[in-house]
């Protein structure tokens, strides 16, 4: 079976697969001792609380140092290797986990195993970039973030009961890594291995130059504001429901309430974004706006719930489309790696430091109570979704007023308004001007406008913060754009 890669050829199953597995082994450190950390406290009685957590929060820390040097590394590197060795050292950390009894042993090989996911992490999510363009491409992030999310969920259901057999065997799971490694040869003929020679002929070529930065800034900032509003979902649901008397189980089917609509939202990514459009980024947070509000009024576990449930599909919804148009910021492998780099390392930045930052908060205001942190981050919802709306609307009214030179019949160019030309065609945008003097006559103007508003069609997934109208791409690595001058 054959994948469509929207370049006009087919992607082997294996390889697709292959590269899903990278990703998901990699979002498996610290979800082997998430479910048993009270039981760990029976294994080693004597260490205190905060020693054993490491075991959790260790291999995140020193993902993030990693993901740095992995980005380097893969931009100069043959990527192929780093990955061969990452998936090495995050299968050893593993198999060390299952054999011994020390638990500071176990902090050491948890560190290792989170160097090894840091290195591979910015190249699980560009091997998508590169096999796929276009629409197949967003399909496929919206599938990436189905699975792993589906995996998360079983993986973290299938070590607590496997756990309450032997106290060890949860670390199997770290032995996965195993496969990706036998499955690399389907990888290689279809992704760049090697970084792309440059001509050292010339001026000395830095990697941001085949950067969009300030598009990329604007994701990150994007994928970072996101990430600080949703983890109260983690830190303080929970305590919020005991408040309420709820079972620590009833929690726990709330919370998996949010991981399946990530799931759902992933495989029906692109018929949402059709319907949403530009939208996009605005309805995200106002649902979480919605959500986290009636999660603070409330008491019922209904709507704790369908606030969860609705929240978490619009936020399934942005985050694998975020990362999509994040890919299509560079212009070659190396900037692709580097650009992945920079995304991943603010996820796992906010995922570690927004805990803090939220305590801080209600230590400065005063306030303690769990249904603060939701109608902070709920007011932060709102207040995120009309910034982003009203700036959508002032760059689409500026739009309106930019005209494009288009060629028509004969040769002959005139100036159309920008609206009226399809993304994908080739046109230099400019200043406000009156038709230009070589348009034969009106009627050619008039029929060369014509046929560009025949031609004008709408592609919601090129929807971006910016309001930037870009071609589709013609390879997984490169993106033409309607540059304003």
């Amino acid at each position: 079976m054959k994948i469509k890669s929207g370049k006009g050829t087919l992607i082997p199953l294996i390889t697709v697969i292959d590269v899903y597995l990278i990703y998901i082994v990699n979002c498996f450190p610290g979800v082997a001792v998430s479910p048993l950390i009270g039981d760990m406290n029976k294994v080693f009685p004597h260490a205190p609380d905060i020693v054993i957590q490491m075991l959790i929060t260790i291999p995140s820390l020193l993902c993030i140092p990693f993901i740095v040097v992995g980005g380097k590394l893969c931009a100069k590197y043959n990527n192929l290797w780093l990955l061969t060795i990452g998936n090495i050292v995050c299968f050893v950390s593993g198999l060390g986990m299952l054999f011994t009894d020390k638990l500071w042993m176990l902090i050491v090989l948890s560190a290792t195993l989170g160097a090894g996911s840091g290195v591979m992490l910015p190249l699980a999510q560009g091997y998508i970039a590169q096999l796929f363009s276009g629409t197949e491409r967003t399909k496929q992030y919206g599938y990436l973030s189905s699975v792993s999310t589906i995996a998360m969920i079983g993986a973290t259901i299938g070590v607590g009961y496997v756990g309450e057999f032997n106290w060890r065997l949860p670390f199997a799971i770290y032995l996965l890594p195993i496969i990706p490694i036998l499955l690399t040869p389907f990888l290689k003929k279809y992704v760049v291995v090697k970084p792309q020679k440059v001509d050292n002929t010339g001026p000395k070529e830095n990697v941001y130059t085949h950067i969009k930065v300030p598009q990329l800034i604007k994701f990150m900032i994007f994928t970072g504001t996101l990430g600080f509003l949703t983890i109260v979902v983690n830190i303080d649901l929970p305590f919020l429901m005991e408040q309420y008397h709820y079972k620590s189980g009833l929690t726990g089917d709330v919370i998996s309430f949010g991981m399946v609509a990530v799931a759902i939202a992933g495989f029906i990514l692109k018929p949402v974004l059709g319907f949403l459009k530009a939208s996009v980024y605005e309805m995200c947070m106002f649902a979480i706006g919605v959500g986290f509000f009636a999660i603070a009024l409330s008491h019922n576990v209904w709507v704790f719930a369908i606030a969860i449930f609705v929240q978490a599909f619009f936020t399934g919804i942005a985050n694998p489309f975020v990362i999509d148009k994040a890919s299509k910021a560079a212009s070659t492998t190396q900037a692709l790696t580097i650009v992945m780099m920079w995304m991943l390392l603010v996820i796992n930045i906010v995922a570690v430091a927004s805990p803090y930052v939220i305590d801080g908060i209600k230590i400065l205001f005063h306030n303690h109570n769990h249904t603060f942190s939701f109608w902070m981050n709920g007011t932060l919802g709102f207040i995120a979704g009309f910034v982003i709306l009203i700036r959508r609307l002032i760059l689409k009214a500026r739009h309106k007023h930019l005209k494009v030179v288009v060629q028509g019949a004969g040769g002959a160019t005139v100036t159309v308004p920008a609206d009226s030309v399809a993304p994908a065609a080739s046109a230099t945008l400019t200043a406000p001007v009156t038709p230009t003097a070589s348009a034969t006559s009106p009627a050619s103007a008039e029929k060369s406008s014509s046929a560009g508003s025949n031609a004008a069609a709408t592609d919601s997934s090129s929807a971006a913060p910016d309001n930037t109208r870009t071609a589709p791409d013609s390879s997984a690595t490169s993106e033409n754009s309607a540059t304003p001058k």
